[in-house]
């Protein structure tokens, strides 16, 4: 047997077994959908995961929201976090009428 094909026959059983531990990792993870509430204070985007109370900032709505994920992410690292059992949150917009006479200031 020459040193191509031993070396050839080691890459072929390493590969099997990285393939093996990827597939094994793959069935571990979860995938989850959560909440991201985005409002901007100055110039930046302040994102907030109501459902774990996450929050993140950026200085645009997508890297607020990329910078949201790894925070998700990093949070649910944490061996003894209590992950939300699934539902949605409700979100709508609300108006008021407010007098801003009725709470004046005395000076």
């Amino acid at each position: 047997m020459s040193a191509d094909t031993i070396t050839f026959s080691k890459y072929m059983l390493f590969e099997k077994i990285f393939n093996s531990a990827y597939n094994l990792f793959s069935y571990m993870q979860e995938t989850y959908k959560f909440s991201a509430v985005i409002h901007k204070e100055g110039k930046w985007y302040i994102s907030w995961c109501p459902e774990l109370d996450v929050a993140s900032q950026g200085e645009t709505i997508e890297k607020t929201i990329d910078n949201l994920k790894e925070a998700v992410e990093l949070y649910l690292e944490d061996e003894d976090v209590q992950i939300p059992t699934a539902g949605s949150i409700l979100t709508t917009i609300i108006e008021v009428s407010h007098d801003k006479a009725s709470h004046t200031v005395s000076t």
